[in-house]
This record gives C-alpha cells, sequence and structure tokens, in this order.
C-alpha cells in the first residue's frame, strides 16, 4: 500500500509539471505574436532640426504627425524637407526653420522667408535669393490694427489667424476680425481687430403713473383740479451692454421685473373750446373762457341765483378787434356795452331767453357802433366770425352781478 500511494503522488507531480510547462509555451508563443504584430508596421525617423537630431519608432505615415508626436511645432513660414523620407521604409525629416531674408535689387528692397544651410542668405544687403540653400518664398508685409496699436509683420503664407498668432495677438469668440480668421494672410494691407465684449448691468427704475382726465363743464379750459395723487412704481432692468473697443456701443434689455405698481392720478379738467356756436346749444359748458366765481352759484335753469338786476334785451356778437375801449385785449368774456345803461368793469351773466345757450360770466369793457343801432342791447365777443353769423341778433337775460 504505501509503494502504491508513493507511485500516485509521483504521477499527479508529473502531471502538474507537464501542464505548467504547457502553459508557459503557449504565453511565450502569444506574447512573441504580439511583438510581431506590434513591430510589423513600425518604422524608423530621424528628424533634423538645425542642430538638433531625435530619432523615433512610429507607426504614423503622416510627416507632420511624426514630428507633432516628436515634440516639433512648426510656424506658418517653416517647411519640412521629406526628400529622404519614405512612409514604408522610414528615412530623415529635415525642418527648416524660416527667418526674414531682404534681397536689394534696382536700389528696392524684396522681401523673402527663407532658411539656408551656410548662411549665405544671412547677408542682408548683398544676399542673393539663389544663394538659399533650402527654400525660399516671396513674402508681403502685413499691418495688424488691434488694442489701439499697429504692428507690422511678414507673412508667405498662412491664415489671418496664423498671422495673428505671429504678432502675439489673441482674439476671443466675441472678438470681430477682418478678414475673417481663415482668409489668406499673403498680399494683404491691414488685418483689424475689434475688441468686442458684452456685460450684464441691473438698474432700478421707476415706472411713471398714468393720468386719468375727466371733464368737468363747470372748469374753464386749461384748469384742472386734482382728485387723487399719483404714485410712480418701480421696476427692476437687466441691460446687456455691448462695448465695441472699450466704449459702450449699444444696450439692450435681457428682463423687467416690477417690484410695485404704478398707482393712477385723477384730475377734473375742463372741457375744451369749440370753434363752432352749435357744439354749445343745450350745453352747459359757457361760450365765456373767463372763470365763473366760486361765489357765484348757477341754479338748473343755467341762471345765476343772486343777482342786483336782470336786464332783458337782445345781443350780437362780434370778433377780431385788437383792443377794447377800456384797453385790454379781447376775449371770450369780454362784451361791449352802453356804457351809459352797463358801466364799464361791470360783472355780468349772459343766458340767451330759450335757455339754449350759455354765455356765461362776463366783463363790460368794450363799446362801439352797435350803441347806434337802437335794435341791440350788449355785443359778446367770440372766437370767430362763423360763431358770430350763427349767433346773430338774439333775445337774452343780462345778469347784472
Amino acid at each position: 500500500m504505501p509503494k502504491n500511494n508513493i507511485s500516485g503522488r509521483s504521477f499527479l507531480l508529473s502531471l502538474g509539471l507537464r501542464i505548467v510547462s504547457l502553459a508557459l509555451a503557449v504565453t511565450l508563443v502569444i506574447s512573441s505574436g504580439m511583438m510581431s504584430y506590434a513591430s510589423a508596421g513600425a518604422i524608423t525617423v530621424k528628424i533634423v532640426d538645425g542642430l538638433k537630431r531625435v530619432s523615433v519608432t512610429t507607426n504614423a505615415t503622416d510627416p507632420a504627425q511624426i514630428i507633432s508626436e516628436a515634440g516639433f511645432i512648426l510656424s506658418a513660414d517653416d517647411e519640412m524637407d521629406v526628400s529622404r523620407f519614405s512612409e514604408t521604409e522610414g528615412g530623415t525629416i529635415t525642418i527648416n526653420r524660416a527667418r526674414l531674408l531682404r534681397y536689394e535689387k534696382d536700389g528696392k528692397s524684396i522681401f523673402y522667408f527663407g532658411s539656408d544651410n551656410d548662411s549665405a542668405a544671412g547677408k542682408s544687403t548683398a544676399g542673393k535669393a539663389d544663394s538659399v540653400k533650402s527654400f525660399i518664398k516671396r513674402a508681403s508685409t502685413v499691418t495688424v490694427d488691434a488694442d489701439g496699436s499697429r504692428k507690422k509683420i511678414a507673412v508667405s503664407g498662412g491664415t489671418v489667424r496664423d498671422a495673428l498668432k505671429k504678432a502675439g495677438i489673441s482674439v476671443s469668440k466675441s472678438d470681430s476680425v477682418f478678414p475673417s480668421l481663415d482668409s489668406p494672410a499673403f498680399g494683404l494691407s491691414l488685418i483689424k481687430v475689434t475688441r468686442v465684449r458684452y456685460r450684464q448691468r441691473t438698474e432700478k427704475e421707476a415706472i411713471p403713473y398714468e393720468v386719468k382726465t375727466l371733464i368737468d363743464p363747470s372748469l374753464r379750459p386749461g384748469e384742472f383740479k386734482v382728485i387723487s395723487e399719483g404714485k410712480n412704481g418701480e421696476k427692476k432692468t437687466v441691460y446687456l451692454d455691448k462695448y465695441v473697443n472699450g466704449e459702450l456701443d449699444s444696450s439692450s434689455v435681457i428682463r423687467e421685473t416690477v417690484i410695485s405698481k404704478p398707482q393712477e392720478k385723477t384730475v377734473k379738467a375742463g372741457a375744451a373750446k369749440y370753434d363752432a356756436l352749435s357744439n354749445y346749444d343745450g350745453n352747459s359748458l359757457p361760450i365765456s373762457e373767463l372763470r365763473t366765481p366760486e361765489s357765484l352759484k348757477i341754479g338748473a335753469d343755467g341762471a345765476p341765483l343772486s343777482y342786483k338786476k336782470c336786464i332783458k334785451g337782445k345781443a350780437t356778437a362780434y370778433t377780431g378787434d385788437p383792443i377794447t375801449a377800456t384797453g385790454t385785449v379781447p376775449k371770450p368774456g369780454s362784451i361791449a356795452v352802453d356804457p351809459n345803461m352797463i358801466p364799464y368793469g361791470s360783472k355780468c351773466y349772459v343766458v340767451s331767453a330759450d335757455g339754449r345757450y350759455v354765455y356765461g360770466y362776463c366783463i363790460a369793457e368794450d363799446t362801439g357802433g352797435f350803441v347806434k343801432m337802437g335794435n341791440t342791447t350788449i355785443d359778446l365777443f367770440m372766437n370767430n366770425e362763423q360763431m358770430c353769423d350763427d349767433w346773430g341778433n338774439r333775445r337774452v337775460n343780462i345778469y347784472i352781478l
């Protein structure tokens, strides 16, 4: 029995060692396959940037991507020489850094961007364009106008965005750039950057109250009586201000919030004067523009409740006279009288005998040829000739106050 147990343990130990060996073999095969797969498409590229040399192993095939992965950055005027580079075999990529060159021809300076290997083109006045070993391209000068100053830079290609970067000028999304950022920069004379900024501000403002006007025939035109005072409300307004190059250009309302509502003002106002006599027919509004004294009470029939005497007679109407016999300027409310009957300065109240028209409160200030007519007691001043014609010669009650 012991002999059999030993044999069994030996068998199990041998089986375990075989399984482990098989697992290690499979792992080595898989790892070897993965290494072969990873290196199958890789190429080795040497990058030359002046005195700097870097070798990289990469699966990329685009030269621009390769030098970017290697940490090299090209400006808009730099060039890549890929004549010794292959997408499948690798090779060498040479970076030619651009610098501004000047070539004198016929007394004029012609500017270029280029690079050289022996600095022959570095002779600014004597150097010739064909002395550049690596590359050369014509340059143009563009003026960048931004932030209140102007800067001139030389460009041979690229976009307006590249030119601004070269000039050290950054722009935000709200800024305005002309020409647009994606426009070609070569050949431009001016690039203009307009700074645009937006700011919010909040203001508390009054909401003006409204005035409600009630017509009161007892008041003369132009007279007002306040029934209830008004009160302004208040609101909070949020504005969006647009600033262009630091100056406020425009403002727009984002939102308004009412804090308190305004309270309406109520007033009574005298009725407007009419230019036609028919508008006064059956109307309690007097034709006279003189204010009736508050002490004078008017009855339901339109006549004053108290007076010294009442003269029944006839009245005509006149207009247009520049001055009265007493030296005043006539207006509706001025009447011409026979001073022997009604002395100058007498306060009167005149109503048509049929009650249709109220001439109203008036003062004896004038006289005239009507006195000799014999069929007229007083002459009433009115606004226009048509009203005078419509009035005619009408019977009236003249209340001497």
